[in-house]
């Protein structure tokens, strides 16, 4: 079975490659687009083949049961109703040739900083893919309901490129209740087509993501604070050195 790498997602500030694609396909102007909520975390992979075990992958590579990567066996565990929906569907409706692979985020207590995702880790999905085809947000919105999936907050669908690329990114997650935490600010949004995944002439998929400039703001701001208190060790050493 081959590793699939999650295809890389361009900011919405690459004008080229956007026009590049707008070129290609200028459909794409006036169109669907669904924006889901960035989920600050770390990028997982669920392989699942008809009667065979369950792999489970990072962004770069396929996870052996002896890695414990971010406690993601702890997690699996506690999905393990969802799992058995996700493999029974396999077992009943793919070949033996297919394989169905579930995209998600890991999220939650010191896996990243920055945004709030509640006390216990999650696996959030946004995507899927059935053999080597991504299949667009629509059908996968259909699996996210048949196999009662854990997805990333859908924020809005809007009904052109330019109104997507215009959707505002200051906004608190909406992972936990955003009432109760009004200032836990999310990364930013993903854009992508409803209906229909784009790829160019070299493979390269049209979804785009889009920073909350606040977020940014506070990842510079922690790492100034770090670097600063960097060198305040330093100096401390150096003083302590010259006194003795």
């Amino acid at each position: 079975m081959c590793f699939v790498k999650y295809p890389e997602i361009e900011n919405t500030y690459r004008q080229k490659f956007i026009d590049k694609f707008t070129t290609l396909y200028p459909e794409l102007t006036e169109i669907s687009y669904i924006i889901t909520e960035k989920i600050h975390g770390s990028n997982i992979q669920l392989i699942f083949r008809p009667h065979k075990p369950l792999k489970v992958a990072s962004r770069n590579k396929i996870l052996s049961e002896k890695e414990d990567f971010f406690g993601v066996w702890d997690v699996l565990e506690e999905m393990k109703d969802i799992i058995c929906n996700c493999q029974r569907y396999v077992d009943e409706e793919q070949t033996e040739e297919n394989s169905f692979r579930l995209f998600g985020e890991i999220c939650g207590p010191k896996i990243q900083k920055g945004v709030y995702y509640g006390e216990e880790r999650k696996i959030l999905f946004f995507d899927a893919m059935i053999g080597d085809q991504l299949i667009p947000p629509e059908d996968f919105f259909f699996f996210q309901h048949y196999l009662d999936l854990p997805v990333v907050p859908c924020f809005d669908t809007v009904y052109s490129l330019q109104e997507a690329l215009d959707f505002p990114t200051e906004r608190p997650s909406e992972v936990v209740d955003p009432k109760e935490y009004p200032d836990n600010i999310c990364e930013g949004i993903v854009i992508k087509p409803y209906q229909r995944v784009y790829f160019n002439k070299v493979g390269q998929v049209f979804y785009l993501k889009k920073k909350n400039e606040k977020f940014k703001e506070r990842q510079r701001v922690k790492k100034k604070l770090q670097e600063g208190s960097s060198e305040v060790i330093q100096l401390n050493l150096e003083f302590r050195n010259y006194i003795t």
